[in-house]
């Protein structure tokens, strides 16, 4: 599994020598950003625009951002689109349906694709099988899912469930390369197990703040960052989960042609979803 440590600070990309995964509304507000050192990732913060009842940020100018910090940053493995999360909280925000926040999820992506943005297609769902219907809707709209280098794997913080590890297992088996996105300590655990590709999370923030603080020392500091993930890694490889950072993603990668595909082999029928 590849871990992206969730940082709040632009500058560590110079710094940290591991991945990193940031947010667009930390980095929006650098005027001169760092060259990264290591490869990082970029969240859209999908999370708190959902917060206002839907999208702010034009997508031109959520795109032309995201440009500037590849250009200016370098080792950009890939964006979050500007994705819909399909919780209750953002559903109840927006008054939409999980059907209409998955059918703005792709179309966001296809729009900012078409803008040479190098996303990557997010999975949108509130029980597991609407992330199914998902792979399907995308299929549909000409993305073939196993066919592209990563897909995100949205609205899944609290969720660490059997039925969401069944989900995670079974795409995964199909070819489904899964991302999880800001995963707590148990769901990262949970998932990792489960068979994600990639996942992030600013869960040693939280941890950080209730340790006591050494003599002079920063519990929110980069230090307290990267040992919180020394130890999850000791974590999960006792668990048995590998760690170490192998496969390539690159946003070269992302940026080919999406394959479409008349067929998507493997995706279970709505009556009685089984896989092969």
């Amino acid at each position: 599994m590849l871990f992206y440590l969730g940082v709040h600070r632009p500058a560590w990309l110079a710094q940290a020598g591991v991945p990193l995964f940031l947010s667009y509304s930390t980095m929006k507000t650098v005027r001169s950003l760092p060259r990264a050192i290591e490869r990082w990732a970029l969240d859209s913060g999908a999370y708190t625009e959902m917060r206002h009842g839907g999208w702010t940020v034009p997508a031109k100018t959520y795109a032309a951002a995201v440009k500037r910090f590849a250009a200016e940053c370098g080792n950009l493995d890939w964006a979050a689109p500007q994705d819909w999360l399909c919780d209750e909280n953002s559903l109840q925000a927006t008054g939409l349906s999980v059907k209409e926040h998955q059918k703005r999820t792709i179309n966001s992506y296809l729009d900012l694709r078409s803008m040479g943005v190098p996303v990557i297609p997010v999975l949108q769902g509130r029980a597991s099988v609407e992330y199914y219907d998902h792979v399907e809707d995308y299929l549909k709209a000409g993305v073939n899912l196993r066919r592209v280098p990563m897909v995100g794997l949205g609205s899944i913080k609290m969720k660490a469930s059997l039925p969401l590890s069944v989900l995670i297992s079974n795409l995964k088996q199909d070819g489904i390369k899964l991302h999880g996105f800001g995963l707590g300590l148990k769901s990262l655990e949970y998932f990792a197990a489960s068979g994600v590709a990639s996942a992030d999370s600013t869960a040693w923030s939280v941890g950080a703040r209730k340790r006591p603080m050494e003599a002079g020392g920063d519990q929110n500091s980069l230090a307290a960052a990267l040992q919180w993930r020394e130890e999850i890694f000791a974590k999960l490889e006792r668990m048995g989960v590998p760690t170490k950072n192998g496969g390539v993603v690159t946003a070269k990668q992302i940026s080919k042609p999406v394959i479409v595909s008349p067929a998507f082999r493997g995706i279970p029928p709505k009556a009685g979803r089984k896989f092969r």
